[in-house]
């Protein structure tokens, strides 16, 4: 697969924004995230229905489409940040014009249910994007001890050089769940993206992948049929190393009293492949939005602790 990789952003630019999933809801967070993104020089388009509601959303499917279309189609707008997550991105993906999108390739980030879009414009597109800010949860969240400040100033690293960032940077102690060393194509996202996307045309398949992927309101019970599927599908054997992030309300409540560990599950599902596994490192639906290329080249060290970005995300 041949990267289609966006220019990097100058001050000045015209960052556009777009809804493809939940209607804004958190009012505050979205004033507050727009601010943070004109405070470090950007200018902001809104997409036609950013600002509409529609059921859990903000517009129909072809509405949707025609926001994402029309930022891709417009020369003037340099990158494209979602405005939330929600539950309906996969409603989208069979209506949007993957070829035009490729033949204009712009910085694309959101999290979440985004996670679909991420993984559809890499496998579609060939378009390299960021699992890591949106504008409501991401530039917008309101954090202790500055760690906004870290998430965007690393979005900010990527997005605004050629070069490559190397080793990733820690907020916490990351924990090595199997010893090991891996290179490959950056994969991933929300692990509900991950699974509802597997086989088929819109999941990105490399020879090498570092699957990375994170969870939210996921009880272990849960997660072990998501792993177990994803084993028997043919994605594990694409698989060379595993990157775990945040786990939010994970607790086990319907078999509180039998279901293994997380960290048990994820060593059990795996085991055929001893693949390295890294995990909580400081990415998803937490505070911790450390922004992730996918399709890019990277190495990680579960021993050491330890993920390099080989490439860089913009040229």
């Amino acid at each position: 697969m041949k990267l289609k990789k966006p220019r990097p952003l100058s001050k000045g630019d015209t960052i556009g924004i777009v809804a493809p999933s939940f209607f804004i809801e958190k009012e505050a967070n979205f004033k507050r995230g727009v601010k943070h993104i004109e405070d470090l020089g950007y200018k902001i388009k809104y997409g036609k229905h950013v600002f509409s509601r529609y059921r859990n959303t903000t517009a129909t499917a072809n509405e949707r489409v025609e926001d994402i279309m029309s930022m891709f189609s417009d020369k003037d707008v340099k990158a494209v940040i979602a405005s939330d997550g929600g539950c309906t991105t996969i409603e989208v993906l069979d209506k949007l014009d993957y070829d035009i999108i490729s033949n204009n390739p712009k910085i694309f980030s959101g999290f979440s249910d985004i996670g679909h879009l991420d993984l559809a414009l890499l496998a579609k597109s060939n378009l390299t994007t960021l699992y890591g800010l949106d504008v409501v949860n991401g530039f917008g969240e309101k954090t202790k001890d500055n760690i906004s400040d870290y998430n965007i100033q690393f979005f900010k690293k990527l997005t605004t050089s050629t070069e490559s960032v190397g080793l990733l940077p820690k907020l916490k102690r990351w924990e090595s769940w199997r010893d090991g060393m891996a290179e490959g194509y950056l994969v991933g996202g929300w692990i509900d993206s991950i699974s509802s996307l597997a086989n088929t045309p819109y999941f990105p398949y490399f020879n090498d992948i570092i699957l990375f992927w994170e969870a939210i309101d996921l009880q272990p019970h849960n997660l072990n049929i998501l792993l177990n599927s994803l084993k028997i599908s043919d994605l594990f054997k694409n698989i060379r190393g595993m990157i775990v992030g945040n786990f939010v309300n994970c607790e086990e409540k319907e078999y509180w009293d039998c279901t293994p560990t997380i960290k048990q599950i994820v060593l059990e599902a795996t085991e055929s492949t001893k693949i390295p596994i890294l995990a909580n490192v400081d990415f998803g639906h937490s505070d911790q939005h450390l922004s992730i290329p996918e399709g890019i080249l990277s190495f990680m060290d579960s021993n050491r602790g330890i993920i390099e970005i080989k490439e860089s995300y913009c040229e």
